[in-house]
């Protein structure tokens, strides 16, 4: 099926069933609660339960900025997604199931809380409860740039052969490094570097300035 802008239940609560569908901005579950089975379906700016809750099963799903539960909760189950800027609650939570998930930025709990599974993940900057957020997940293979993985905030979760090591000021960097990280890299201000590394740190490797420095 295919959608202009606002169709598969914007402002509406989307419980079904929706395999190869298209849409334009606002749709699937916009302001509202996208809760169904969305299988290979594109959206455009503001979809899958952005400004409200996307709390279905997403597989192979697209869409563009401010998608997946953006400024709102992304606490479903995300395999093989694409969004763009600030996607997969950011300014809100990513408490939910993310892997092999890919974002332009500012994404997965940015500026909010990232407190959900993610493997295999790819974002740039400010991602991963990123900015002034708070990254307390699990997170294991993940991939991003600067300022992310709790940077300006909370790094409290358990990081897994994650790599910010061509960013700076990640892994709380600007913030407090109190998780368990295993196999990280990182690059300069990393891991507490400007506030508090009270952490667990096994195998990782930061740049200058690093570490509670």
């Amino acid at each position: 099926c295919s959608g202009g802008n606002g169709s598969f239940g914007q402002n509406r609560i989307t419980t079904g069933a929706f395999i190869n569908c298209e849409a334009g901005d606002y749709s699937f579950g916009h302001n509202a609660v996208a809760a169904g089975t969305f299988i290979n379906c594109t959206g455009g700016f503001e979809s899958f339960g952005a400004n409200g809750t996307a709390s279905g099963t997403f597989i192979n799903c697209t869409a563009e900025d401010y998608a997946f539960g953006s400024y709102g909760t992304a606490s479903g189950t995300f395999i093989d997604c694409v969004g763009g800027d600030l996607s997969f609650g950011s300014g809100g939570s990513a408490d939910g199931i993310f892997r092999n998930c890919i974002s332009n930025g500012q994404s997965f709990g940015a500026y909010g809380t990232a407190s959900g599974t993610f493997t295999n993940c790819v974002s740039s900057y400010n991602s991963f409860g990123g900015g002034t957020g708070t990254a307390s997940g699990t997170f294991t293979d993940c991939i991003a740039f600067d300022d992310s993985f709790g940077g300006s905030g909370v790094a409290s979760g358990t990081f897994t052969r994650c790599n910010c090591e061509f960013s700076n000021g990640s892994f709380g960097g600007f913030g407090t490094a109190s998780g368990v990280f295993t196999d990280c890299i990182g690059a300069s201000e990393s891991f507490g570097a400007n506030g508090a590394a009270s952490g667990v740190f096994n195998n990782c490797i930061g740049g200058n300035v690093s570490f509670g420095s």
